[in-house]
């Protein structure tokens, strides 16, 4: 628990070269990435970059799955750091 914590912690910015993002492959490749790695396997660049996207830009499929897990990793976060 606490490595996962303590990686998104230190996950940098994935759209710092371009503040427009990713382009909607790229970002369905993400989201698709997230779903099926477990929290403790997750690159911690795509962790950071996934949750600054928004569910809306995605297809309609993903956009629920993608709020939960959003909202997990808030969740851990919000553990870790004790609030």
């Amino acid at each position: 628990m606490r490595a996962i914590a303590l990686l998104l912690c230190l996950a940098g910015s994935m759209f710092a070269a371009d503040s427009s993002g990713p382009d909607e492959k790229t970002r369905i490749k993400i989201v698709e990435y997230m779903l099926k790695t477990p929290m403790n396997e997750a690159d911690p660049t795509l962790v950071s970059g996934f949750m600054k996207l928004d569910p809306e830009s995605l297809p309609k499929k993903l956009r629920d799955k993608a709020r939960g897990k959003q909202m997990e990793i808030d969740a851990i976060v919000k553990i870790h750091k004790g609030k």
